[in-house]
C-alpha cells in the first residue's frame, strides 16, 4: 500500500508542477501543458478512487474516515469545477484562481489524513 500511496503522491505533485508551469505564462495556455495537466490529474482521480475503494473494502470506516473520505471528493469537485471556469474562454475571475489553488492544497490535507486514519 506504501508504494501506491507514494505513486499517488507523486501524481499530485506532477499536477501542481504542471499547473504552476502552466499559470506562469497567462492565457492562452500552451495547449501541451494544459492537456498535460488535465490529463495528470484525471489520472490521480482515477487512481485516488481505486485505492479509496479498495481501503473501504478492506478497513473498517469510522464516522472520521467517512467525513474525510466525503470532504475530499467535494473538494475534487470543487478543483475541477473551478478549473473548468479558469481554463474557459471567459475572463479570469480572481476569487476562482485562489479557490482552484486553496482548494487543491486542501485536498491533499483532506486524502493524507483519510489514508492516514484508514491505514492506522
Amino acid at each position: 500500500m506504501a508504494t501506491k500511496l507514494v505513486a499517488n503522491s507523486i501524481l499530485f505533485i506532477l499536477i501542481i508542477i504542471s499547473g504552476i508551469w502552466l499559470s506562469k505564462p497567462g492565457k492562452p495556455y500552451n495547449p501541451v501543458t494544459f492537456n498535460t495537466h488535465k490529463f495528470v490529474a484525471l489520472v490521480f482521480i482515477v487512481y485516488t478512487i481505486i485505492l479509496a475503494k479498495g481501503l473501504v473494502k478492506t478497513v473498517e470506516m469510522s464516522s472520521m474516515n467517512w467525513l474525510f473520505l466525503i470532504l475530499s471528493g467535494f473538494l475534487i469537485l470543487l478543483v475541477l469545477v473551478s478549473g473548468g471556469i479558469i481554463s474557459s474562454k471567459v475572463e479570469i475571475i480572481k476569487p476562482f484562481v485562489i479557490v482552484h489553488k486553496v482548494s487543491s492544497g486542501v485536498v491533499l490535507i483532506v486524502l493524507a489524513c483519510w489514508f492516514y486514519f484508514a491505514l492506522k
